[in-house]
Parts: C-alpha cells; sequence; structure tokens
C-alpha cells in the first residue's frame, strides 16, 4: 500500500482525502479499496464525470453516504466536471 495512506489509519481528529478522480465509474473499485483499507472519514473527489445517467447503485460503498454535484447541461460544461463525496 501507499505509504501515505498507510499513515491514515494512524491519525487522530477528522482524515480526508481529495484527488482530481477523472472518472469517478473507472476508479470507482481504487477509492473502495482505498476506504476499505484505510479509516478516512471524508474522501472528496472532483472532476467525477458523473451525470444523471449514472445511478448511485453503482456507485454507492458500504458505510458511507455519497453526495454527488454531477455535471450538468445548466453548467455550460459538455464534458468533465462533477464533485462528489463519500463520508
Amino acid at each position: 500500500m501507499n505509504p501515505v495512506l498507510e499513515t491514515l489509519g494512524k491519525q487522530k481528529g477528522i482524515t480526508f482525502v481529495s484527488q482530481n478522480i477523472r472518472s469517478l465509474t473507472q476508479s470507482h473499485d481504487e477509492v473502495k479499496l482505498i476506504l476499505e483499507e484505510t479509516s478516512v472519514d471524508l474522501y472528496l473527489m472532483q472532476e467525477t464525470f458523473l451525470t444523471n445517467n449514472i445511478p448511485d447503485e453503482i456507485i454507492e460503498i458500504l458505510g458511507y453516504f455519497l453526495y454527488r454535484m454531477d455535471q450538468t447541461s445548466d453548467s455550460g460544461k459538455l464534458s468533465g466536471g462533477g464533485l462528489a463525496a463519500y463520508a
């Protein structure tokens, strides 16, 4: 495991990770593994590339609440964008 991730389980207080994920659907297994093997309280993600066509069920992780703000046509972006957090 990455040495930085190993220290997350030893921290006191609230621990969080912020990452430019560049597609949560493609990185979901990696994110799930990190959350299962560490004690991260809050996992923040940018550039999730999620749209309203992607249901929560395929990106949920047991034991975490999922909060998301998808890219929309109202944002003016045709690709990229999106925010999400597991808490």
